[in-house]
């Protein structure tokens, strides 16, 4: 294809006649059928961009040496899991700042940018359509962890990941992050995982797939919800919901207790701002550990509290911040020692300024956001020995195989077809085998094993096995 000719007078030409500010960059990513910018999504371009400063990365993409061409966007297109936050936000300057132009060089440079744009959002919806965990985690009963009950399979998974670890939320905020770093690493740089016990790998992985269950494939308002149950849940501890002792029963300052009884509050933001909590819903004196969740878009994105994504198929990890509130007698809010600042009327505190001065701890769910969860764990996995590996590939065919035996026994009972039946009971005697395999390399060695009952009919004993399934899947 054809270089751009004059490309860096075109720069200085329509970077003198449009300034692109930071509410220019909120609108983000999608382009309609007229070529315009609808908000999607907020991107902050860190003030206004200087005259070089949008294209300069764009141009050294495919060929440091040369300028912006066709070609640098043909290869943007070509990997849409390079096109992040940095390189989107120059691209939709690029738009904006070429939409009165009308001479032929500045057409084709806007189109080649809405192309690319236009690339990395069917990106984004084929990544979200793929399966993105592993042992499709169940959340459990969220009533049932007001009183800090929890599932025997969440207790078993959590005690196996987290026995050596203290009951509150912030050694276990820094452990559940030491581990997803460890698989982010192991996948992203070839890392060796030395981890050598197939329990412990796959008893951590299916923690980690519940985060990500709820980072990605819950809807945003559900998720902070959620966030919250998973808080109470790790730190093994309860949710607490509205404040009984309010007159409105509105959410009180306290969100979940940690196992020890301490109180913590959750925040699950796409940036931090405008980051408050009523005045009214504190218990006083008090001290209450805050979990302030940033979702990220791209590792590009870490670090920086102006910078996130609410978009959940956009989400790679979170930026977690954790911190103090004392409460005292005296009506005053302190964290480390210094006042929280409060809205002019003294009705909220504003925690947008304490987080500068708190170091974020990440937690990862993916590398790129082309990539899901799963998808992640399964390059990681391979910097693990084999009788690991086996036991990962094994544990991911049983889940898959109980998981269509679920769906289609649902198909069966409201439709009656036999031929589906008979399907659901060949993908259990799958997952049957599949456990086995994986129950030989878990357990001890030389444990006896009762031989697994056999079908002599299948037809006849599908009524019986469909209540089953259902009974233990529901």
């Amino acid at each position: 294809m054809a270089k751009l000719d004059e490309l860096d007078e075109l720069i200085k030409q329509v970077l003198s006649e449009v300034v692109v500010t930071n509410a220019d960059a909120i609108r983000l990513a999608k382009v309609n059928d007229q070529g315009e910018l609808e908000g999607v999504d907020a991107i902050d371009v860190e003030g206004n961009q200087s005259k070089t400063a949008i294209f300069k990365k764009l141009a050294k993409l495919s060929d440091p040496k040369t300028d912006l061409s066709d070609a640098d966007f043909q290869y943007l297109r070509d990997n849409p899991e390079l096109i992040n936050t940095d390189i989107e936000r120059k691209l939709i300057a690029l738009v904006k700042g070429l939409a009165r132009r009308q001479d032929v060089t500045s057409t084709q440079l806007r189109k080649q940018a809405i192309d690319t744009l236009q690339v990395k959002k069917d990106a984004i919806a084929a990544t979200a359509a793929r399966q993105t965990t592993v042992s499709s985690p169940r959340i459990g009963s969220p009533q049932a962890a007001t009183r800090g009950i929890y599932s025997r399979d969440q207790l078993a998974v959590l005690n196996r990941v987290m026995r050596s670890t203290n009951k509150n939320i912030s050694d276990r905020i820094k452990k559940i992050s030491e581990i997803s770093k460890k698989y982010f690493e192991a996948a992203q740089t070839g890392a060796n995982i030395r981890t050598r016990s197939p329990s412990v790998v796959l008893s951590e992985i299916m923690l980690l797939d519940l985060l990500s269950f709820i980072a990605k494939d819950v809807d945003a308002g559900a998720g902070a919800y959620l966030f919250e149950y998973f808080l109470a849940y790790l730190a093994g501890g309860e949710v607490k919901g509205k404040d009984p002792n309010s007159d409105s029963g509105q959410m009180g300052a306290t969100d979940f207790t940690d196992g020890a009884g301490n109180l913590g509050s959750a925040k699950y933001y796409k940036t931090g701002s405008d980051i408050t909590q009523a005045i009214s819903g504190f218990d006083v004196p008090s001290t209450t550990t805050y979990i302030v969740a940033l979702k990220k878009q791209g590792e590009e994105q870490r670090g920086k509290k102006s910078r996130g994504a609410s978009d959940p198929d956009r989400i790679i990890g979170l930026d977690i911040y954790v911190f103090d509130v004392v409460s005292s007698a005296d009506g005053s809010f302190k964290v480390s020692g210094k006042d929280v600042p409060t809205t002019p009327n003294r009705k909220k505190l504003v925690f947008d300024s304490i987080l500068k001065d708190v170091v974020p701890i990440p937690l990862y769910i993916a590398e790129v956001y082309t990539q899901t969860f799963r998808e992640m764990i399964g390059k990681s996995i391979q910097q693990t020995n084999k009788n690991i590996q086996d036991a990962f590939s094994q544990m991911q065919k049983f889940y898959d195989s109980m998981n269509q035996a679920e769906e289609d026994s649902r198909v069966y009972i409201a439709e009656g077809d036999v031929s589906i039946g008979i399907k659901v009971l060949d993908e259990l005697e799958a997952s049957e085998g599949y456990f086995k395999a994986l129950s030989d390399i878990i357990s001890a060695p030389g444990e006896v094993r009762q031989p697994a009952p056999t079908n002599e009919n299948k037809v006849q004993d599908l009524d019986k096995l469909i209540l089953e399934v259902l009974k233990n899947n529901t």
